[in-house]
C-alpha cells in the first residue's frame, strides 16, 4: 500500500510540474500575464514593417582596424536583437565591439566568418540612429571590396511584449586600400 501511495504522489507532482511548465511556456511565447490586458501602457504595438537594420559601406586600409557601424532606422520599439553578420574570413579579423551606440548589453559569438551579436535591453527602446559598432582588422594581401552580409531571423527582434518585429536587413561593404 506504501508503494502505491508513493506511486500516486509522484505522478501527481509530475503532472502539477508539467501544469505549471506549460503555464510558463505560454506566457513566455504568447506574452500573455495577468495583469496587462490588450491596449494598456505596457503593450507594445507590433512592427509596420518599416523597420531596418544597415551595416554601413566603409572604407579600410591593409593591416589597419575598420570600425563599421551597424544602423537602425523606422525603430518601433524594441527589447531584444539577434543579428547574424557573415564576413569573409581570410580578408577580415574580427576584433571586438564597441557598445557607444543604442545596444547596451550586447554579447558577440565569432566562429571564422560568422559574427552572431545578442542584445537584450530592459525595456523597449525607440531611437534610430548607431546600435553598435562592429571592429575588424583587414588582413595582410587583401584588396577589393569585401561584403558582410545580415541576415536577420523573422523572430530574431522582438519588443518587450516578446512579438516578433518586422525588419529589413541591408548588408553592407568594406573597401579595401593599399
Amino acid at each position: 500500500m506504501k508503494k502505491k501511495a508513493i506511486l500516486i504522489v509522484a505522478i501527481c507532482v509530475a503532472a502539477l510540474a508539467a501544469v505549471t511548465a506549460l503555464t510558463v511556456l505560454t506566457v513566455h511565447l504568447f506574452g500573455k500575464s495577468a495583469g496587462k490586458t490588450p491596449g494598456s501602457p505596457e503593450t507594445s504595438t507590433p512592427s509596420t514593417g518599416n523597420m531596418l537594420i544597415t551595416v554601413e559601406n566603409v572604407t579600410a586600409q591593409v593591416g589597419k582596424n575598420v570600425r563599421i557601424p551597424l544602423t537602425v532606422s523606422g525603430n518601433p520599439g524594441f527589447m531584444g536583437a539577434v543579428l547574424e553578420l557573415t564576413y569573409d574570413s581570410d580578408v577580415l579579423q574580427y576584433v571586438g565591439l564597441e557598445q557607444s551606440g543604442i545596444f547596451t548589453d550586447c554579447d558577440a559569438s565569432d566562429e571564422q566568418g560568422k559574427l552572431t551579436l545578442v542584445d537584450l535591453e530592459n525595456k523597449d527602446v525607440t531611437e534610430n540612429g548607431t546600435l553598435v559598432y562592429v571592429n575588424f582588422k583587414v588582413k595582410a594581401g587583401s584588396s577589393g571590396t569585401s561584403a558582410i552580409n545580415l541576415n536577420i531571423a523573422k523572430t530574431g527582434i522582438c519588443n518587450y511584449e516578446e512579438q516578433p518585429l518586422d525588419c529589413q536587413a541591408k548588408s553592407g561593404t568594406v573597401t579595401i586600400q593599399p
